[in-house]
């Protein structure tokens, strides 16, 4: 696909979701922007992205499934103890239909767990899968003191598609206050760890600075 058409189809995905999906957090009133990670953890990328933010000082919020949470609890507490949020990204990466209501709580609940467990600390932010929810499940995770989390800058880096072309897509779509999103994944390791690096140099030769969902999505 061209790529300036790919970035059109990108901003226009963004417009189109503010529009119908349940009211939930888009984006701080800020210059900080929020770095984040979805699907982990995994050995491959979570403790070596702990350590490249330690070593550039940056906050981020790291979005983990239940299933990971529970397979690999160890990096739940590496990333927490490296001071970063931890949001619940849903058990098993469902597409928030595909299951029903009442097993939609019971997946949150148990993500929750494994994440306190291993880290001490229960999760306050959601991410759904697919960045798509209903109303229903909506309303059943404000009822759990939970604030659901979208996205801003999206580059559909779950491809292969090179961390050259993951940055290009984050720069166009950067403004202040943007949640940028990244994914980890087992066999893209080299581009995520690449990418996050480059993304946060070019953020802050914009003049952009980092703060985790948490310090900034109540004002």
């Amino acid at each position: 696909m061209d790529k300036a058409i790919n970035d059109f189809r990108l901003k226009l995905l963004r417009q189109a979701a503010r529009k119908v999906l349940p009211d939930g957090y888009w984006e701080n009133h800020k210059k900080d922007c929020h770095l984040t990670f979805d699907d982990g953890p995994f050995p491959e990328t979570t403790p070596y992205l702990a350590e490249l933010l330690t070593e550039r000082g940056v906050s981020a919020t790291f979005f983990f499934t239940g299933e990971n949470a529970r397979k690999y609890p160890e990096l739940v507490k590496t990333v927490a103890e490296a001071g970063h949020q931890i949001g619940n990204h849903s058990y098993s990466h469902l597409f928030c239909y595909a299951e029903s209501q009442d097993a939609f709580r019971q997946g949150i609940e148990l993500t929750n767990n494994y994440i306190e467990e291993a880290s001490g600390k229960r999760p306050v932010v959601y991410r759904p899968p697919f960045g798509i929810i209903d109303k229903s499940r909506a309303l059943a995770l404000e009822a759990m003191g939970m604030k659901l989390v979208y996205w801003g800058a999206l580059a559909e880096d779950w491809q292969a598609i090179g961390e050259i072309e993951v940055v290009r897509r984050i720069d166009k779509q950067l403004e202040p206050g943007t949640i940028i999103v990244l994914h980890e994944t087992e066999k893209n390791r080299s581009q995520c760890l690449k990418a996050t690096g480059m993304v946060i140099d070019r953020a802050r030769d914009q003049g952009y600075s980092f703060d985790a969902i948490a310090h900034t999505a109540n004002e």
